[in-house]
């Protein structure tokens, strides 16, 4: 494979990562919240979870697992954000 195209491979992959980690977080930080019976501490934790990768991210070089796995993670942290439809449909 010609190397401009592994730049560019690796960059889909890269940015895919982040949606296996909302595929799984969304399902658990849902479980999580209905299960503690409370929506404001998952939230608020996972988005702050969120920004420690995105901080190592940039203080790290350009390992590719270490990258894949910071992916990942910021992908799985950030979709916290989905309980917040869940706080919204039942004070509806």
């Amino acid at each position: 494979m010609p190397r401009r195209y592994v730049g560019r491979f690796l960059a889909v992959a890269l940015t895919s990562l982040l949606f296996v980690g909302w595929a799984v977080g969304a399902p658990f930080l849902g479980w999580l919240s209905d299960r503690i019976g409370r929506r404001k501490p998952p939230i608020l934790a996972g988005l702050a979870l969120e920004s420690r990768p995105g901080g190592a991210r940039l203080s790290s070089g350009p390992a590719h697992a270490r990258l894949a796995a910071l992916r990942v993670l910021i992908g799985f942290f950030g979709s916290a954000q989905i309980v917040c439809y869940a706080a919204l449909a039942t004070r509806i």
